[in-house]
């Protein structure tokens, strides 16, 4: 069908028009815009090839129009631009030819569908920005190895007195995706998706959402949602890519409740965000966290969040998180990340503060920080055999000592006398009889003390 055909029949058509397998000649740069003159409600495009230069809607104001594409193949541009007016918009199914590309732009619509049924790859170029739709949109099952997705710029916000609606981006798995500075009036939900683009920093930037869903998503190598307002409650649930995937919320603000868990990500980043409703990271997995001037005006839950590296985090996110799981009488969480920040205390300091270098490193292999009493009783062993090891030859040193069953008895009964924690020696007050002997006594009963308080702090470490 050459072009003259092809326009000659949308003119003369009228109420409805269904075009089927057919090769469509669309002409060059002819620019469809005449459909509300012929009272056209429905236009459908089905196992159509067009080619030749651009398809070009402009300026059409069909508020009742619906114009959909099913299994169709674009060896042209398709634009939509310069506001027009439809009821309905939709792709199904339809191949893009890798140089060319769908371009949507400021035009209102109410019902918007881009979506693949089957396995057909998208390899062209889809840009849709600046457009308002008043009802919902629908974008599922693409599958994208080339070209680029971009929707930005958009809102989404239904008339006075319609009902409410929620939009879906489902099932997808999108190469080069871009979804900045959007307005969303009305629910979202994104669902088993993947992202996969590492040139874009800021894909989800500058958006504000009302009540808005992810569940079962790949962020990929690195998703920002820089400047964003979230209105409303705000879900982020399974979400899971824990080998790269860096997730990163500065500058925005959560008016209501968010949720995060279940979810695991190579990275967190809290750069001056502002919680205002309650937030919970409950069994969420990253291997590095960063905090730095977040507000958690309400509750803050972080049960069985887990840090897989937290040597590579700061002592300020961890004393956060530390923080509000005091707040929340999670006194089993609290010891971990007590753990931590005090690991990450020893890391910050030089080497002139050895003093205080060698308590923490004394504090962690004796009991772990107060929360390991079998480390505290091995320690107390290990450390009290050490110093007796010394003490006994000291007392011994004179005598011809040989290996016998009597004498292997007389250094064992010693050892468990000398763990006692009393100031006698174990072979009786005439032992302590030169400067080495009281030397070696008295640090072994000191780190014998030592070792016996820290496991009695452990034994102590889920008390309120």
């Amino acid at each position: 069908m050459d072009s003259n055909e092809f326009f000659k029949l949308l003119e003369n058509t009228k109420d409805e028009l269904t075009l089927t397998n057919k090769k469509i000649d669309v002409g060059n740069n002819r620019i469809i815009d005449f459909f509300i003159r012929n009272n056209l409600q429905d236009v459908q495009f089905k196992e159509c090839t067009f080619i030749n230069s651009d398809l070009l809607f402009k300026s059409i104001n069909g508020p009742l129009l619906s114009i959909e594409f099913y299994d169709c193949v674009f060896l042209c541009d398709v634009l939509f631009y310069d506001g027009c007016n439809l009821d309905t918009l939709k792709f199904i199914n339809c191949e893009i030819a890798p140089d060319k590309q769908i371009r949507i732009i400021n035009n209102k619509i109410k019902f918007f569908t881009f979506s693949y049924g089957k396995e057909i790859e998208l390899n062209g170029i889809v840009f849709i920005s600046k457009n308002r739709f008043v009802h919902n949109i629908n974008i599922a099952s693409i599958q994208q190895k080339h070209g680029s997705f971009v929707f930005l710029d958009n809102t989404i916000q239904r008339e006075e007195g319609d009902p409410p609606l929620s939009s879906y981006i489902s099932d997808s798995n999108f190469n080069n995706f871009n979804f900045y500075g959007n307005t969303f009036k009305e629910d979202l939900f994104f669902e088993r998706i993947s992202l996969k683009s590492p040139e874009i920093q800021d894909n989800f930037s500058n958006c504000i959402f009302s009540e808005i869903s992810f569940t079962n998503v790949d962020f990929g190598n690195k998703t920002v949602f820089k400047e964003c307002t979230f209105n409303e409650e705000v879900f982020f649930i399974d979400c899971k890519n824990i080998n790269n995937s860096k997730f990163s919320l500065p500058d925005s603000l959560f008016k209501k409740k968010a949720k995060f868990n279940g979810s695991e990500f190579s990275t967190i980043k809290l750069i001056n965000t502002i919680f205002e409703g309650s937030v919970s990271f409950e069994n969420v997995s990253c291997n590095v966290i960063e905090i730095d001037q977040a507000v958690f005006e309400k509750a803050a839950f972080f049960d069985d969040f887990k840090v897989l590296s937290p040597e590579n985090c700061s002592r300020k996110s961890l004393r956060i998180i530390k923080h509000q799981l005091q707040k929340s009488d999670n006194r089993i969480d609290y010891n971990r990340f007590k753990i931590y920040e005090l690991d990450a205390f020893k890391r910050e300091l030089h080497n002139k503060e050895w003093k205080d270098k060698f308590i923490l490193w004394l504090n962690n292999i004796s009991s772990k920080h107060g929360t390991d009493w079998v480390q505290g009783i091995k320690f107390t062993v290990i450390i009290g055999f050490l110093f007796y090891s010394l003490y006994f030859p000291l007392e011994f040193y004179s005598y011809d000592f040989e290996f016998s069953l009597e004498s292997i008895n007389k250094f064992f009964s010693g050892y468990f006398k000398y763990l006692i924690p009393s100031y006698k020696s174990p072979f009786g007050e005439s032992a302590l009889s030169n400067v080495f002997q009281i030397i070696a006594f008295i640090f072994g009963k000191a780190f014998i003390g030592y070792g016996i308080y820290q496991t009695i702090q452990s034994f102590r470490k889920f008390r309120l």
